[in-house]
């Protein structure tokens, strides 16, 4: 059996090579092959820990760097809870809870854990650095499991932080001082002094659950002629994917489908205010601009090429160094149209855009400062969402809203459950930094009433998608 009251460290490098230590914490391993470190340092009544590794290569043949896949893994000696949640990556995009007594059942990429002692609770975050973010696995009985990853391979250096831990009174008390320390490191903004959007603070609809991607100008204004008759007072739409061309899941144009808005939305977008009372209308669009990115050689792809890149997988995105340009184009493109807000979704797909091309933390980081600047063009008007990784979470330093949730699905039986589940659990955390958006509803559906008390305590937009 292993000594658990020392860190174990794990190496895994290119062409098969690893590399096997432990010792206390504090200290390393040292070889003429690799070095090996974990430190502690206590700051704002956190612990914050961080790892180091570095390789030794011949510079005439180096191949035997960190491989792509989890290099690094670290077991932390930790004294356990009575009880643990655990808030876990259930895909790219969303966490839920797990509900845990023992380090070895905590599930596979979680990324926060609130643990509960007889006399404390305590709240531990893997953390994001530069370059590679860190993820909680099952542990073993004395010891919580963490792996690095990046997304790419061949780095023969890794010096990032590890893991934030903070303890408290109350699991409320660990978890504001965590995203406090959090806040303050990354330069974000705390809930408080973020803005939610006017538009926000009425009643809105979603084209999605109604149209799917058959959205069109004539279903638009049926629905606003319903909406009128039955006296719903609706202030803000959202028309959501199936808007603009595109075509195997990547972006042909920027503007509206002319088949679906013949006269594009400035007429639609004027009608609805002047005669119907709907101040503000919003569309929808990935952070990659449709799921797969853009057409290569497409006319959006030509115009903003000076603000893309391409991935090594050969897809043509905005760019996490230069991608502002992008968005603000296609913002003020929208806003001459009327167009006065955005919901921008699949933001945690970074990690897949950019695998062997940018640093999943670097990548996400990027694409965050770019959205933010690009929006100026909206107000920042921006509603967030599909971004529950870490690294998405704390690279947005100022919009004020992100969901918190997977989605609102109308025709699965049952689903109310697991909604409810995954936002009260979510906002825990997920609060601390966002004002959270707990999805659409259904008001004529099995558990509208319910649906409807969800949103009435969230703190977030309330909008149905009849």
């Amino acid at each position: 059996m292993p000594n658990e009251s020392l860190i174990r460290c794990e190496v895994y490098c290119q062409k098969g090579r690893q590399y096997s230590a432990a010792f206390p914490l504090g200290g390393g391993y040292s070889s003429e092959q690799i070095q090996i470190g974990v430190a502690e340092r206590a700051e704002d009544g956190c612990r914050i820990g961080s790892v180091r590794v570095w390789l030794q290569n011949n510079y005439n043949t180096e191949s035997w760097n960190l491989r792509l896949e989890t290099p690094v893994k670290v077991w932390l000696p930790f004294p356990r809870p009575e009880s643990m949640t655990a808030l876990y990556l259930l895909n790219e995009w969303w966490t839920r809870p797990a509900f845990v007594s023992r380090f070895e059942d905590i599930p596979d990429r979680t990324q926060v854990l609130l643990m509960r002692y007889p006399d404390r609770c305590g709240c531990f975050v893997p953390m994001v650095g530069r370059a590679f973010k860190a993820i909680l696995g099952p542990g073993t009985a004395g010891a919580l499991a963490l792996a690095m990853q990046s997304g790419t391979s061949g780095a023969r250096e890794l010096d990032e932080p590890l893991y934030l831990y903070a303890e408290g009174a109350t699991l409320a008390e660990a978890v504001r001082k965590a995203f406090r320390w959090l806040a303050g490191e990354k330069n974000l903004r705390l809930r408080a002094e973020r803005r939610i959007p006017e538009m926000l603070r009425y009643l809105g609809w979603c084209s999605w659950d109604a149209f799917y991607r058959e959205v069109s100008e004539a279903g638009i204004r049926q629905k606003a002629e319903e909406l009128r008759a039955k006296e719903v007072p609706v202030r803000w739409m959202m028309i959501d994917d199936g808007w603009f061309k595109a075509e195997e899941n990547v972006l042909l144009s920027m503007t509206p489908d002319p088949a679906k808005f013949p006269q594009g939305f400035g007429g639609m977008v004027r009608d609805l205010r002047e005669e119907y009372g709907v101040r503000w209308v919003g569309v929808w669009h990935t952070l990659a601009g449709f799921w797969g990115g853009l057409q290569p050689g497409s006319a959006p792809a030509e115009a903003e090429k000076a603000y893309l890149c391409r991935s090594a997988s050969g897809k043509i995105l905005p760019s996490p160094v230069h991608g502002a340009g992008f968005y603000r184009d296609w913002y003020d493109l929208l806003r001459r149209q009327g167009i006065r807000f955005v919901k921008v979704d699949g933001q945690s797909s970074t990690a897949c855009h950019f695998e062997n091309t940018i640093p999943l933390a670097e990548a996400a980081a990027g694409l965050g400062r770019a959205l933010e600047e690009g929006s100026a063009a909206m107000d920042g008007d921006v509603i967030n969402c599909m971004g529950m990784a870490m690294e998405t979470i704390l690279a947005r330093p100022v919009s004020g809203v992100s969901r918190n949730s997977d989605d609102f699905f109308p025709m699965r039986e049952g689903s109310f459950t697991e909604h409810l589940l995954q936002n009260a659990y979510n906002a825990l955390y997920h609060n601390e930094l966002y004002h959270c958006d707990w999805d659409m509803f259904w008001t004529v559906h099995p558990d509208a009433p319910k649906h409807a008390l969800l949103r009435a305590v969230s703190g977030g937009p309330v909008y149905v998608s009849d």
